[in-house]
């Protein structure tokens, strides 16, 4: 993958205290006022977000929990730091390209969810809860970054925009309810982002027709939460069509557990 995106970018005046995003530069005895220095603000602050998902996927690896239930105090330190990165006003000014607030939301909403690993055991948990907020922010704000024309490289986008929508579809199908309203827009969104890529890159057909797959038979199960054998079998064969395409590993194994298993037989009160 290659970055497009410039490293950083200039104010179209000269930066008033430049030494405030250049500190190597502090020392300095004269600085040259007829300088326009680049303003770093949003690439640190990225720096800041990767950093903080860096080390989320460090532990997840250490411990070996992928898969698993995250550990409370873990989640919770993480979910503290995103909050804080959120809340940082430094960059809230700016609203060009990929440095704009909707682009940065969108980081956030993606990396929230990467922190939310759901599965039955926890299904009915404020992590789920959690899973599903974000999954829906996901989908919604790329949606209006798409109207806008403001599209990140395909692939990542249709494989983050497809984990947000399986994890979406997971959590109705493993809590065997209807489909929560708050969630009928975003379920749109992502039902016409895959269709757009899938209609300009063939590699996205796939995806697309995964999503509605499960946007049409999920809904219709009845009782709700259990699949016909004949629905399992159709998303199985699919799902061989993703996992050579590529697949996230967390999104394989919400699929996987859809298409060979049926949820809990209890819905919780």
């Amino acid at each position: 993958m290659y970055i497009s995106t410039p490293l950083y970018e200039f104010d179209d005046h000269v930066i008033e205290n430049p030494c405030s995003n250049l500190p190597w530069t502090e020392h300095r005895d004269t600085l040259d006022k007829d300088v326009a220095y680049p303003d770093l603000r949003t690439f640190s602050y990225i720096c800041k977000i990767r950093t903080i998902q860096s080390f989320f996927m460090h532990m997840i690896e250490k411990d070996e929990l992928e898969g698993k239930p995250v550990p409370l105090d873990l989640e919770i330190h993480m979910l503290r730091e995103l909050r804080e990165w959120e809340n940082d006003e430094t960059i809230r000014k700016h609203s060009r390209g990929y440095q704009n607030p909707l682009w940065l939301q969108h980081i956030g909403h993606l990396t929230r969810l990467s922190f939310c690993f759901v599965n039955k055991a926890n299904i009915f948990s404020t992590n789920a809860d959690n899973a599903l907020q974000a999954s829906c922010a996901a989908c919604t704000s790329f949606r209006c970054l798409q109207k806008k024309k403001q599209i990140a490289q395909p692939w990542l986008a249709v494989l983050s925009q497809f984990r947000a929508a399986v994890t979406l579809w997971y959590i109705i199908w493993a809590r065997m309810t209807p489909v929560p309203q708050h969630a009928n827009d975003a379920i749109r969104d992502c039902s016409a982002v895959l269709a757009i890529f899938a209609d300009r890159w063939p590699k996205a057909e796939h995806y697309r027709d995964c999503f509605e797959w499960l946007a049409s038979t999920i809904p219709r199960s009845q009782p709700p939460g259990q699949l016909s054998t004949e629905a399992r079998q159709g998303l199985a064969s699919l799902l061989v069509k993703l996992e050579e395409s590529g697949i996230h590993r967390t999104t394989s194994r919400m699929l996987h557990e859809i298409c060979e298993t049926g949820p809990r037989t209890e819905v919780h009160a």
